[in-house]
């Protein structure tokens, strides 16, 4: 069924739209577009650069001849607006609050593809946007030239439509066909865009008077780059991005990238990209070159024929002799590396300013006020025939991809997502970091590791994730061994505990929640590996993997045989009644130290040292299955390391409870190891880690590692082969000081020199004037976003750990009672 729309208004140079191609003014012809979106600023390796040039080279291939190209891009500033969600929590209607009405910056990119007849390349500006000047009933009369296009063009005509569609819909374009709806829609509409250049609707007065054009009270001024002359003598694929790298950390950028978004005031970029039949422009350069070679011979000083006579070669001579040298340079350099031939025009309209470009900036662009009626008019999607043709510059067709644009801003994947910033705008943007690249196969766990020097956020940045996680309804279990997530626990009415070494806290890990098969089995494992912990002596070799196996076939038998009374009394008494004839059975008494063992497990047996830490559960505990957030403090431990690995071990298996109760399957339950992975760090602990790592995937966890000791952490034979490896998602947060340890650290997260150079780069100039943190996301070994951390003064008072202003708000916690809903509100000034 077709759809087809006229268009009513006569200040369009597009008379209509049929099945999503529109219909100019200009010789009727015809052109369908895309919105494109471009991956983001500083993410692209030299070799993305490479295959976004495949890309545009398969485009100009699939037109073949008698099409142009119209890449547009628009940046507008604009007014940051959030609509209250449902059940908004306090700290949500804060940032809501702090980023409302902040000024943001919008990139909007799309391409056009427009079919011009055989003679455009003779097409001067008197042959252009003669619908100015026509009577509105020859649009009528006539839509489509009959010289323009045959019925064999036309069907030519859609199905390159069909193939440039399928070339441009991949990562690195994401292009979506443009409809009817996307050219009409009222403000958002893309012809509405170019009425105004802005999103205001209605329709602004236009003037052109004396060479000076107006959009409202706007003034727009174009500068164009239009001559070869303006251009180096080789124009690269990318540039370095001098002010974000440092030293020999490369990072790139398309070449006219200064024209787009790093641009202060808001301006259209347009870049045409003509191509013309091959044979037939290159006749045209070879009788120009003929002509240039016959006009220069004709003044050489010579006295036959009628020819006049000079001493010496004139002026004109010369520069024509340098003129026809250059033009054979150029064909044969085409000619050689089997290169088409693409006309080329680059034009800037800025909206209410002046051109500023750094001194770096390789190419010059010209104010052009001649020719601004045409500049305007062919900016209108489907009207790039209304660019005059001698306002291109012939390129190689390298050359001319080259002059593209491809950057734009990172973007958010999720509305239900973080807050977080564009860290080349300011702007917010929603992302969510776990679920989303779950379920789009981006990953296939949320397990997590981050890093970050002291002072680089990365507490800051984990309080800000896990609390987002909160608020999405799932569990936050932190294993704190850094004192940076009390508030944020006390805040969201929390369970959270400080454990020091007087302290006695029944942690009984022999307990089951359902008593499911999979359960049963990591119990298993649970307890083998924490009692060849308990009796690991450096000195003497009890834990070895005889002990290991032995603790596995009696925990095995013990939840076959016990059916009640689980604690470590009774596991002690199965132990000792069963452990010698398993290990007379198999003849290993020389190999398992059994009588050492079972003495020194016999202190947490009752009546020993500490038979309160497995036999019982603490009744501060009872409320944890339905509570979402949860913190052990154990920081203090951290002097005594047995006490401290103990401690950790008997907390993951508090979490794990949660990790097997049915009626939280449907939730994610995060494990988060904060400063506490070193109680994990040792060799008889790899199979354990590595098993607990990838079973909370089964039951809808996830693991948490988070490290500001950088060295130690990498150095770490069990974060690099069982973290590491099993973990889909790394944050860094500022990295700069172990630049001299690039290599390294590439070497174990697996990442390119690009993304290497990026992470490396964090934090480095940063757009004035927000109080944002850099921090890049790894998913996968494989895909790097970076964005900024920004959060309200109400929520900073909540996730701050600088010792100084935790000390300021220790002191108006005292004021209000320890109320840190108010003490936010104060703290911000409210």
């Amino acid at each position: 069924m077709k759809e087809v729309y006229l268009i009513k208004d006569r200040s369009l140079p597009i008379y209509g739209i049929e099945n999503n191609v529109t219909i100019s003014k200009e010789k009727g012809c015809l052109s369908y577009g895309f919105m494109v979106r471009y991956p983001a600023l500083y993410t692209k390796p030299a070799s993305e650069y490479r295959t976004i040039r495949n890309i545009m080279q398969t485009v100009f291939s699939i037109l073949e001849k008698d099409y142009i190209v119209h890449k547009q891009d628009f940046f507008l500033q604009d007014t940051h607006k959030e609509t209250p969600i449902k059940k908004e929590s306090d700290l949500q209607r804060y940032n809501r609050i702090h980023f409302s009405g902040r000024k943001v910056r919008r990139q909007f990119s799309y391409i056009y593809i427009t079919k011009v007849p055989e003679n455009y390349i003779d097409f001067d500006s008197s042959h252009t946007n003669s619908f100015l000047i026509k009577e509105r009933k020859s649009f009528l009369s006539l839509t489509i030239d009959r010289k323009y296009i045959t019925q064999e063009e036309l069907a030519s005509f859609f199905k390159k439509k069909e193939r440039v569609t399928k070339a441009l819909k991949n990562q690195y374009f994401k292009a979506i066909e443009l409809g009817a709806g996307g050219y009409l829609r009222e403000k958002r509409g893309v012809l509405n865009l170019f009425k105004n250049y802005d999103f205001s609707g209605g329709d602004k007065d236009k003037s052109f008077e004396e060479n000076k054009f107006y959009i409202g009270d706007k003034r727009v001024q174009y500068y164009t780059l239009q001559n070869a002359d303006s251009l180096t003598d080789h124009v690269p694929e990318f540039v370095e991005c001098k002010k974000k790298q440092t030293d020999d950390l490369q990072l790139f950028k398309s070449a006219i990238t200064e024209l787009g978004m790093q641009m202060d005031n808001d301006h259209i970029l347009n870049q045409y990209f003509y191509i013309p039949s091959q044979e037939k422009v290159f006749k045209k350069l070879k009788e120009k070159q003929s002509r240039l070679y016959n006009f220069t011979e004709w003044f050489k000083p010579s006295g036959a024929g009628d020819r006049p006579e000079h001493k010496g070669e004139s002026i004109d001579s010369e520069n024509n002799k340098i003129f026809a040298r250059q033009l054979r340079e150029f064909k044969d350099d085409i000619v050689s590396n089997s290169q088409n031939l693409i006309f080329t025009h680059i034009n800037v309209g800025i909206i209410g300013g002046d051109l500023e470009v750094s001194e770096n900036f390789k190419f010059k662009l010209k104010p052009n006020e001649a020719d601004i009626k045409d500049l305007y008019f062919a900016s209108c999607p489907g009207n790039a025939i209304g660019l005059p043709a001698d306002l291109y510059m012939p390129l190689t067709e390298a050359a001319a991809i080259s002059l593209g644009y491809y950057e734009d801003y990172s973007r958010g994947n999720a509305p239900f997502g973080v807050r977080l910033v564009e860290t080349n705008s300011g702007n917010p943007v929603f992302y969510d970091t776990f679920q989303t690249p779950f379920e789009k196969g981006l990953i296939t766990n949320r397990n997590a590791w981050g890093v970050g020097k002291t002072g680089s956020g990365k507490s800051f940045t984990w309080n800000t994730l896990l609390s987002h996680e909160y608020t999405l309804g799932h569990h936050i279990f932190n294993i704190d061994g850094s004192s940076s997530f009390e508030r944020a626990t006390k805040y969201n009415n929390g369970f959270y505990f400080k454990v020091s070494k007087g302290t006695k806290l029944g942690l009984n890990p022999f307990l089951l929640t359902t008593g499911s098969v999979e359960e049963i089995e990591d119990k298993r494992t649970f307890i083998s590996s924490f009692l060849l912990n308990l009796v690991d002596d450096p000195k003497k070799d009890y834990a070895n993997n005889l002990t290991y196996t032995l603790f596995t076939d009696i925990t095995d038998g013990y939840y076959k045989e016990i059916k009640d009374n689980y604690c470590f009394d009774t596991y002690y008494e199965y132990f000792k009644e069963n452990a010698p004839q398993i290990v007379k059975l198999n003849g290993i008494e020389k190999d398992v130290y059994l009588e050492a063992i079972t003495y020194m497990l016999k202190s947490y047996y009752k009546g020993g040292a500490y038979d309160y830490l497995l036999n019982s559960r603490d009744e501060k505990l009872k409320g944890l299955l339905n509570n979402r957030y949860i913190t052990f403090q154990i920081k203090e431990l951290k002097d005594d390391p047995k006490l401290f690995t103990i401690t950790t071990f008997l907390l993951t298996n508090l979490y794990k409870e949660k990790l097997y109760h049915p009626d939280l399957l449907d939730k994610v339950k995060y494990l988060h190891y904060d400063e506490s992975w070193t109680a994990m760090d040792k060799p008889i602990l790899m199979n354990f880690m590595k098993d607990t790592i990838k079973t909370v995937r089964s039951q809808k966890g996830a693991t948490i590692f988070t490290s500001q000791d950088i060295e130690d952490f990498f150095n770490s034979e069990i974060i690099k082969n069982t973290v590491i490896n099993n973990s889909d998602i790394g944050v860094v947060s500022d990295i700069r000081s172990y630049k001299g340890k690039k290599e390294y650290i590439k070497n174990i997260l697996s990442l390119s020199d690009h993304q290497i150079n990026r992470l490396f780069a964090l934090n480095n100039n940063l757009p004035e004037g927000y109080n944002m943190r850099e921090f890049g996301l790894i998913y996968a070994k494989k895909h790097l976003v970076t964005f900024g951390n920004e959060v309200s003064l109400e929520e900073k008072s909540v996730f701050e750990s600088d010792p100084d202003e935790k000390v300021k708000l220790r002191k108006i916690d005292q004021s209000n009672n320890d109320n840190l809903h108010i003490t936010a509100i104060q703290y911000a000034g409210n």
